[in-house]
């Protein structure tokens, strides 16, 4: 809903064609916290991207 809000049309949903910024980890941060920690991947304006560790 905030993309929409904001008018930014690319984005606010994870769907092919649109633009993504997404953290993937292992684990449930809401849980536990420490899960932020196994980032397992990342995506940066749509790009997949290697965490740091080369995981």
């Amino acid at each position: 809903m905030a993309a929409r809000h904001f008018g930014l049309t690319d984005r606010g949903a994870v769907e092919p064609g649109l633009r993504a910024d997404l953290v993937l980890v292992d684990g449930a941060p809401i849980a536990d916290i420490r899960a932020t920690r196994q980032i397992r991947r990342i995506w940066c304006g749509g790009t997949e991207h290697t965490p740091a560790g080369g995981r």
